[in-house]
């Protein structure tokens, strides 16, 4: 059985120009894997302390030098020798080195870069595709399958300059045979929606994350030109529409409301619940991630029983509210206040704690959305995990940008291997 030899890191840029790490795993066979780790600009509270560096004259203290040396240093001389076979054991014997809840010595980026370069090292070792060995060695019953790609067409919020209060407006090309055709659809109304807001006088350019980012004069136009860009593309009975509020973002705990600055409106729960509501009657929205502040467990509640009213098909998806954590997750399964959750291996730090967390959900009958951070690298691992642990969904970004594109075009290439 081969060992590990050396493990090396470096930093490297993500897609905004912010350092993040990148670490390769060297064998004693000569056989190697490397692995960059992504981060998101939207920060959910409860996630895994990320390690930057904090010196302002570099980087704006955004520099990963201390996680690049833990890794070269600390995590090189914990795992050298030992053999490849079982990398659940090697994440535990990162995380208890560690020592602490949040992995505030080593980092969750320092870690999980280790932990997913090791996960596709045991793939290449055992001559499989990274899917399927995910697939095997972590048991699941389900076998590989692709997933729908869930794709943002127009952004807000803290991704972009816009006005807009909500953070991503996505289209869901559900009812097609295979993902290829899902894919083509999306991209072919993510081009005319293009088209639609130049018509209109709005602005075209794509912002940093790659969707669309216009001014608008109130949400509700967001909408109508989403539905005219589906409309143009001839597949109007075969797209769903989904939401990330990403509500903490603009819930005011002082006032206890809900403060929609596009709109002038100042909501209470209840009036957001209802404003909501109006949505799904008027544009048939069927996807809500992060609808409400992440600690307004009540109103999730509430929200989950009028959807099962509505649309028993609707998803209520659980982001910042998860953080694909164990704990968060059977929080939420005890107080019922969503059906789906968003996966994300930089919010836990580890691949195998974001498979524990991946099974907790699925045992529950939760969907599963195997998403992207805002600020990404080119690793396309997050496409051979959603197809390994047999997601629903992938929330890979915008149909441009070459740090999302290689996502969706790995995918492309599954899907002619399975």
């Amino acid at each position: 059985m081969p060992k590990i030899e050396k493990i090396f890191a470096r930093e490297i840029l993500d897609s905004y120009g912010v350092p993040t790490i990148s670490t390769t795993v060297f064998l004693d066979n000569d056989k190697y894997a490397f692995a960059s780790v992504p981060f998101g600009v939207v920060v959910g509270k409860n996630e895994a302390h990320e390690l930057r560096d904090r010196d302002n004259n570099r980087y704006k203290g955004m520099g990963v030098l201390k996680a690049v040396d833990n890794v070269n240093t600390k995590i090189n001389s914990l795992l050298r020798n030992f053999n490849i076979d079982d990398p659940i054991e090697l994440d535990k014997k990162m995380i208890e080195f560690d020592g602490t809840e949040n992995k505030e010595n080593l980092g969750a980026n320092t870690i999980l870069s280790v932990s997913t370069a090791l996960h596709k090292l045991c793939a290449i070792s055992e001559n499989k595709q990274l899917y399927n060995f995910i697939n095997s060695y972590y048991n699941f019953s389900n076998k590989v399958s692709m997933p729908t790609p869930i794709i943002s067409v127009i952004n807000g919020a803290r991704h972009c300059d816009s006005v807009l209060d909500f953070q991503e407006f996505w289209v869901i090309p559900e009812d097609f045979n295979n993902f290829n055709d899902r894919l083509r659809a999306g991209s072919e109304i993510f081009h005319i929606l293009g088209n639609v807001l130049s018509e209109n006088g709005k602005d075209s350019k794509m912002c940093s994350v790659g969707a669309y980012a216009p001014s608008f004069s109130k949400t509700e136009e967001v909408w109508l030109f989403i539905l005219e860009a589906i409309k143009r593309s001839g597949y109007k009975d075969k797209i769903k529409l989904g939401i990330d509020s990403n509500a903490s973002n603009f819930f005011n705990q002082h006032k206890n409301k809900y403060s929609i600055k596009l709109d002038k409106l100042e909501l209470s729960k209840t009036e957001l619940i209802n404003y909501y509501s109006d949505w799904i009657n008027k544009y048939k929205i069927d996807y809500f991630e992060d609808p409400f502040d992440s600690d307004d467990l009540e109103s999730w509640t509430q929200f989950k029983n009028i959807l099962n009213k509505i649309n028993k098909d609707a998803k209520l998806i659980g982001d910042n509210l998860f953080v694909t954590n164990t704990k968060r997750l059977k929080i939420g399964i005890e107080k019922d206040c969503a059906n789906s959750i968003t996966i994300k291996p930089s919010q836990i730090g580890s691949v195998s704690e974001t498979i524990n967390c991946i099974k907790m959900a699925q045992e529950n009958s939760y969907k599963i959305i195997i998403a992207n951070r805002s600020c990404e690298t080119c690793d396309d691992f997050i496409a051979d995990l959603s197809v390994g642990v047999g997601a629903e969904y992938i929330k890979a970004g915008a149909i441009s940008r070459g740090e999302r594109i290689c996502k969706y075009n790995r995918l492309l290439e599954i899907e002619e291997l399975i």
